[in-house]
């Protein structure tokens, strides 16, 4: 009798055993986990750029002093990725932000102030993470200029024209430290305003606030 019991104990829990795994473990079949549907990589050997995993993103190559009102440092190139590989060659040697964009939901990735060069070799594994934003109202040393101004982040093309109440409002950044920069949009580069703050964090799927 009891080694019957002993059995029956033993049976039972190895059917609670097998349940549990199925249930712990069911979810990560490949192709089914967030992990697993925007994990990417990315490469740099000298001055080209390559990647896997990227499927319908875009691809944006910046110089990390780009100004989206002055496009004098413009970006080098962007790509739209349909499949899963892509590649772009020949980048001028130099130091770049590069932006990788979902196209179908708001994730994206930044690496920043890479270098670009005969020696370079890096290699980045990741995934895209739900971008965030950034909320700000301009300081009163700038706001009492009536001149259309832009908010930008510099080295991206994210930015947003300052409203009439002096507030702006940034979308679909990748989390990241990133320098913010105040322009006005008639006279160009001559006029900018200054980097209010040396860094402004942006977090995943979060909103930022600023000068509040």
């Amino acid at each position: 009798m009891i080694i019957w019991k002993v059995k029956r104990m033993v049976r039972l829990t190895g059917i609670f055993l097998f349940l549990f795994l199925i249930c712990n473990c069911g979810f990560q079949i490949a192709g089914t986990s967030t992990e697993t549907t925007n994990g990417f990589t990315v490469s740099i050997v000298g001055t080209n750029l390559s990647g896997t995993g990227l499927l319908d993103t875009r691809i944006g190559i910046y110089s990390v002093d780009y100004n989206p009102v002055n496009i004098v440092k413009a970006k080098i190139d962007t790509l739209t990725v349909s499949d899963s590989i892509f590649n772009i060659s020949g980048i001028k040697p130099g130091y770049y932000n590069v932006l990788i964009q979902k196209i179908l939901n708001d994730s994206g990735y930044c690496i920043q102030n890479v270098l670009f060069d005969s020696g370079a070799l890096y290699k980045f594994n990741d995934t895209l993470k739900p971008t965030g934003r950034l909320h700000g109202k301009l300081p009163v040393e700038i706001s009492v200029d009536s001149t259309r101004k832009l908010a930008y982040l510099m080295g991206t093309p994210f930015s947003d024209t300052i409203k009439t109440d002096q507030q702006f409002l940034i979308n679909k950044i990748p989390a990241g430290n990133y320098m913010l920069f105040f322009q006005k949009i008639s006279t160009g580069e001559n006029s900018v305003l200054g980097a209010h703050a040396p860094t402004v964090k942006i977090s995943s799927g979060m909103q930022t606030e600023w000068g509040q």
